[in-house]
């Protein structure tokens, strides 16, 4: 069992919301005491290329990202394999061969995935996202618009991440709600319900009692600050009394 170093990715189109689950997994694992390193792959474009999301966490200093990942979380087709079904020349190959031994691959039950044969080290979770999102719409009479509400696929995938590696599900739910303010509260708790339905659906359908990775707040459960590269070097140039122009 391999407690508090988990390698945590993302892949989907872009315009998928994939920075907005992994920057919330990254946060309330940061506020829960835990040291985080996470980058982002993507392309120039604002929607539908792949891209891909890594956070690495550790209760230890982590100053770079793994190349392989403990927990693959599939949005689509091509993060698992890669984009040589349906583009003239394959850019890539998806990233099943980056998950470690034992590791967890998380993917949506429609894209249609069937895991291949010689990967038996794996362990394969398929879950229902728009039957899960619907459910939640379903709690406050907007069952019928679930196709609206596609984009939410990235919360239920962080959800069902979190059962898998036993993660407190109250400290994600903290911070999805501070996400969402005023008007836009409705929406927050409309998330952290969809992640919760994912939550029980991973504990409910699947044994996963004994996934060799699992992650629990720090020891002393002290806060940490967590910024963007960009954040860290502007503050780096004033204390050094460089005048910054940031766009």
């Amino acid at each position: 069992m391999q407690q508090n170093r988990l390698t945590w990715m993302i892949g989907g189109p872009q315009g998928s919301g994939i920075n907005a689950s992994a920057e919330v997994f990254a946060k309330a694992c940061s506020r829960a005491g835990l040291r985080v390193y996470a980058n982002i792959e993507y392309h120039s474009n604002i929607m539908g290329k792949h891209s891909f999301y890594r956070v690495r966490v550790g209760d230890e200093d982590v100053r770079s990202y793994r190349d392989h990942t403990d927990i693959l979380v599939a949005l689509d087709h091509e993060t698992l394999a890669g984009d040589v079904d349906h583009r003239r020349w394959t850019t890539h190959y998806g990233h099943l061969h980056e998950v470690n031994e034992g590791g967890g691959v998380i993917y949506d039950s429609d894209i249609g995935y069937e895991p291949p044969a010689d990967r038996t080290d794996l362990r394969f979770f398929a879950v229902p996202f728009m039957e899960i999102i619907k459910a939640a719409l379903d709690e406050i009479g907007k069952g019928d618009q679930a196709r609206r509400y596609e984009v939410m696929k990235n919360t239920v995938a962080l959800g069902a991440s979190l059962a898998l590696c036993e993660y407190p599900f109250d400290l994600v739910a903290e911070v999805i709600v501070g996400q969402f303010k005023g008007k836009r509260s409705e929406i927050g708790q409309l998330n952290v319900r969809a992640a919760r339905l994912a939550f029980d659906h991973v504990r409910d359908h699947f044994d996963a009692a004994g996934f060799p990775y699992r992650l629990q707040p720090g020891p002393d459960h002290k806060a940490r600050i967590l910024a963007n590269a960009y954040e860290i070097i502007t503050l780096a140039k004033l204390r050094a009394g460089d005048a910054v122009q940031p766009y």
